[in-house]
């Protein structure tokens, strides 16, 4: 049976849920197949095949096992899987996109995971198994796993740069969901494969899948979803410098998101300051990153607050104020940095250099600046040799001079 798992490792509850055995029959049978180095283990109830084993299990369980056997047993493999992604991803952080699977039966058994760090670590050790069982389910005839999978492991893909992985998911799920018929996950797929492209600041590729996944849903569309699709058009057209229509399709997303009562109201409301500073009306910047802190102080939505201090940040700087707009850029950095957003962390560290470099504090400008190139350069993002040629430009003689002391700031207003 372990033939049917793509590798590299496993866990005992894989083993466990893929054999159909119990966790002490499993950790036998692992012992008698580790002392015959038929297998072996990494790491502490982690476990692998040489490729040469592998194949040759792969070909025992295609002569030995039935059909219906290997059908079974993969959809157990995927189970669980995909239980154990939806509860890793429920502790790591917010994900507004989460379907609820069926409940996952016996002999399918879960890994324990208690909280956040447990769950990235669940991550980023099968994040390998997660992409490849992705592309194997939807091939194998378990679309709606492929489609249940991809929104499970999508906001660690993202969060944490691996945006190719991300998008080889996400291409599963879109095919899937084409041949299921489903327009809600056609138009997630989509969604999301624009998010992967918005981090490499493709924004015009973006765009367009954002443009489709907005046409999928169609009138009919439920209101969340439509709503979605247009804050997603709207941060691309921000981004690409299109102010005006993006404020118009924040406008709509807005209008959806109330009806429904949804948090992501505060995530709207600052994006549209942020617009608004884009076209210089910092004052308006300003007074809807209030608002949208107040409504986020109601329903809370950490996309939502990073927006509005991302906001209040820009305003600050736009309108001279560089001592907030540090001391709110130094809160954007914080949570990016806690929530594991690393590029959202690096472009922080960017603007925070710009604002220091206007006060002229050249060392904390290099310092910023040194620390998001470090992260860049560490996610291959194209960014990077823009960075890196700014960086080389500063004046060394410039740098090390005496630092001003920040105010503290007591509270959001």
């Amino acid at each position: 049976m372990l033939g049917l798992h793509p590798g590299p490792q496993l866990t005992v509850p894989a083993c466990a849920s893929l054999a159909a055995l119990t966790l002490s029959q499993t950790r036998a049978a692992l012992r008698t197949l580790t002392r015959a180095n038929l297998v072996t283990q990494q790491t502490p109830g982690r476990y692998s095949l040489h490729d040469l084993l592998r194949a040759y299990a792969t070909e025992l369980v295609q002569t030995q096992d039935s059909e219906e056997q290997r059908h079974a047993a993969t959809g157990r493999m995927l189970e669980h899987y995909l239980h154990t992604a939806r509860a890793a991803c429920l502790l790591a952080g917010p994900a507004s996109d989460l379907r609820t699977p069926p409940a996952a039966r016996p002999p399918v058994l879960l890994e324990a995971l208690a909280d956040r760090e447990q769950a990235v670590t669940w991550f980023t050790a099968e994040r390998a198994v997660l992409v490849a069982l992705a592309r194997q389910s939807e091939s194998a005839g378990f679309g709606a796993h492929t489609v249940q999978l991809a929104p499970a492991v999508a906001t660690f893909l993202e969060y944490y740069g691996h945006w190719h992985d991300q998008t080889v998911v996400h291409e599963a799920a879109l095919a899937a969901a084409v041949r299921l018929r489903d327009r809600p996950m056609q138009a997630y797929a989509h969604r999301v494969l624009g998010c992967a492209h918005f981090r490499w600041h493709r924004f015009e590729q973006a765009h367009t899948h954002y443009q489709r996944s907005l046409s999928l849903l169609g009138a009919s569309g439920e209101p969340v979803d439509v709503a979605h699709s247009h804050y997603c058009i709207a941060f691309a057209l921000q981004q690409l410098g299109r102010h005006e229509q993006a404020l118009d399709h924040a406008g709509r997303a807005l209008d959806l998101y109330r009806a429904a009562a949804h948090p992501r109201q505060s995530l709207i409301l600052a994006l549209i300051g942020v617009c608004h500073a884009g076209l210089g009306d910092y004052e308006e910047a300003l007074a809807r990153a209030k608002q949208a802190l107040a409504v986020h102080g109601r329903a809370s939505d950490p996309v939502g607050r990073a927006m509005a201090w991302w906001c209040l940040g820009q305003a600050h700087h736009g309108l001279g104020h560089h001592r907030q707009a540090i001391a709110w850029y130094r809160r954007l950095v914080d949570l990016h940095r806690a929530q594991g957003d690393r590029h959202f962390l690096a472009e922080t560290l960017i603007l925070l250099g710009e604002v220091h470099r206007d006060v002229y504090e050249p060392q904390s400008l290099r310092d910023a600046w040194q620390q998001a190139l470090v992260i860049l350069d560490e996610l291959g993002h194209p960014d990077a040799e823009q960075l890196r040629t700014r960086l080389s430009g500063l004046d060394p003689q410039e740098c090390g001079g005496p630092q001003e002391e920040l105010p503290v700031l007591e509270r959001a207003r």
